[in-house]
């Protein structure tokens, strides 16, 4: 046999081994154009392209025992990747990928057993973040923050089981536009979670400071938080309620020689039976 017969032979069993192993039918839209490729890779595994009536490639995935298992693309009308997730038996598992028309990449959700779950990040086309939020079960749960394309934050919600209970909006400069909370509802359902931490009460010193072995008259007001108990302490002094709802006296004593700042701490709790949480400090000078 001569070596070309022998080359057309190997090319011809190669072909007969490969069309054998995969059978595949199409169907057509009215016009002739493929509208479907069905490629049957074994008993088990079938490969799955669709096309618009342009014949232009707008979805292909596989099936594994006639769920979707393995990468799936979704393609827009130009032919390029629009999504890209990947499936696990049917279900998708894994970072969804969203672009644009030109290609960038927009989004990245991430899924478990076909709900959102966990942080999913969203893109200006130049690749700077839009938003960041967090997901449980499909809902809307945790931290949510939108950003300007400088950079500057404009939105900054915290949700629980898909509701609002934060929500603040700020200006392109970081001016504060808009912000309230629905503190009842946090301290309802599951009191401070731990993504959520109030803001510190507002400390109010005359002349702004505090003066060495002298009681002084100060306020703490605690912006508006209802439904809560606070219990204040201080380092290297006293401090001790006065008659009306906000107002101490404190005197500061105990003060080491090089020591600049009187501080007072604060904790809080949703009610008697949960435990005091840390809130933060505030840091008053002290005039020597």
């Amino acid at each position: 046999m001569s070596i070309k017969n022998k080359i057309f032979l190997f090319y011809t069993l190669l072909f007969i081994l490969f069309t054998g192993c995969s059978n595949t039918t199409k169907e057509y839209y009215d016009n002739g154009v493929i509208k479907k490729e069905t490629s049957q890779i074994d008993n088990r595994t079938q490969k799955i392209k669709f096309y618009d009536e342009n014949g232009i490639i707008w979805e292909e995935y596989t099936l594994v025992d006639s769920l979707i298992h393995g990468s799936k693309l979704v393609y827009n009308e130009n032919g390029k990747v629009d999504m890209k997730i990947n499936y696990i038996n049917g279900k998708k598992n894994g970072i969804q990928k969203e672009y644009d028309k030109q290609g960038n990449l927009i989004a990245k959700v991430k899924f478990i057993n076909d709900k959102k779950n966990g942080i999913s990040n969203f893109y200006y086309p130049d690749g700077k973040i839009k938003e960041i939020s967090s997901f449980k079960d499909d809902m809307a749960h945790g931290s949510a923050k939108s950003y300007f394309k400088n950079g500057q934050l404009e939105i900054e919600a915290i949700f629980i089981t898909d509701t609002v209970v934060y929500y603040k909006e700020c200006d392109s400069l970081g001016n504060i536009i808009k912000e309230n909370a629905d503190y009842d509802f946090i301290f309802n359902n599951n009191c401070l979670p731990e993504y959520f931490k109030p803001s510190l009460p507002t400390v109010i010193v005359p002349n702004n400071y505090l003066v060495l072995d002298s009681f002084q008259t100060i306020s703490i007001r605690t912006n508006g938080m209802p439904n809560f108990t606070l219990v204040s302490y201080v380092k290297g002094g006293i401090i001790k309620k006065e008659k009306g709802i906000d107002k101490y006296l404190i005197k500061v004593k105990n003060i080491k020689p090089n020591q600049k700042y009187f501080q007072i701490s604060f904790e809080m709790k949703c009610d008697t039976s949960s435990s005091f949480k840390p809130l933060g400090s505030v840091d008053i000078p002290i005039k020597r």
